[in-house]
């Protein structure tokens, strides 16, 4: 294997690392919002159902307005439960956890290689190209849609890195401005 491929192949799994943490934590947080909505809109149901109607008064609804208020909630929390088991979202960033974690371990190997000053016997070569092509093959997709934003994400990510190295002491959020200038003037400083 050229060490151009060995390069390539690093820069793929270290963009995939970023791509698939991203997507994780993103399926996650949806997660969690979704739970806790559903969560939420329970424990509201469960106290106005406790509540005398007179009670509701002082808020501006009559006992009438307060069946109203109790079959929508129940509805809501009906339709939330029904949207949590058709998503998955906690599923999916399962999902992407697992496939972070595995190119992860390939980034790691590709790095070693990389920086390794040792000839590597055509069988390593073989070996690492198997497991790259098979753990690359089990991937779950990266929707089409978030492609370009996630690869532009990484970039940036990469970029925004080696500012904050070259300048330890400057605000994040200056440096970030400057890499959208940068980005937005054409100008590149690498």
């Amino acid at each position: 294997m050229k060490p151009e491929e060995i390069e390539r192949r690093f820069r793929v799994a270290d963009q995939m690392v970023t791509m698939y943490t991203v997507l994780r934590d993103r399926y996650l947080a949806r997660a969690t919002w979704l739970t806790l909505s559903i969560m939420g809109s329970s424990v509201i149901l469960c106290a106005c159902t406790f509540l005398q109607d007179n009670a509701l008064v002082l808020v501006g609804l009559s006992p009438q307005g307060k069946k109203v208020v109790l079959g929508v909630f129940s509805s809501l929390i009906l339709f939330l439960s029904i949207a949590e088991l058709k998503v998955d979202w906690k599923q999916r960033s399962s999902l992407y956890r697992e496939a972070a974690k595995n190119v992860a371990g390939l980034k790691a190997q590709y790095r070693n290689v990389r920086n390794s000053n040792e000839h590597l016997s055509s069988e390593m070569i073989h070996e690492l190209a198997n497991q790259y092509n098979s753990i690359m093959a089990n991937l779950p997709g990266v929707p089409d849609l978030q492609f370009a934003k996630l690869k532009a994400y990484h970039l940036k990510k990469i970029k925004l890195s080696k500012m904050i190295d070259l300048n330890p002491g400057c605000p994040l959020w200056f440096l970030r401005l400057k890499l959208m200038w940068e980005g937005s003037s054409g100008k590149r400083k690498d």
